[in-house]
């Protein structure tokens, strides 16, 4: 039986859904900038150091995708660039795994449980 009221009364959710194809997808690409992002930089003679470009797609899948994108982007994207490229480092890997995992988590957080602007939770995941 359908709730005709759920319509009425919906709330915007201010992530996407988690488990989509699409979301998947889409999260495979952010993986991809996490790995190319600073190989371009570092190329480029950028100051990596300071744009920390492997920061921006953990950060955007949390505002995206909530606490479990941004967690999971975290998670993934270090390693699999440290599988394809040497970098991080083996000794600087596991700080910066940790890292991504926490900035992901936490704007995701803020962003779906506590439905903070974007701007917001980045500077308090930050």
């Amino acid at each position: 039986m359908n709730n005709y009221n759920e319509r009425a009364i919906s709330v915007q959710q201010p992530t996407l859904a988690f488990w989509k194809v699409r979301a998947f997808l889409f999260q495979g690409l952010l993986v991809a900038a996490a790995m190319l992002l600073p190989v371009v930089a570092h190329l480029s003679g950028a100051p990596v150091r300071i744009l920390l470009p492997m920061h921006w797609p953990v950060i955007l899948a949390g505002l995206v995708y909530g606490w479990r994108g941004g967690a999971l982007i975290g998670l993934v994207a270090p390693t699999v660039s440290f599988l394809f490229s040497g970098l991080p480092l083996p000794r600087i890997l596991p700080a910066m795994t940790i890292e991504l995992f926490t900035y992901g988590f936490f704007t995701g957080l803020f962003r779906e449980r506590f439905r903070w602007n974007p701007c917001a939770s980045v500077a308090v995941a930050l």
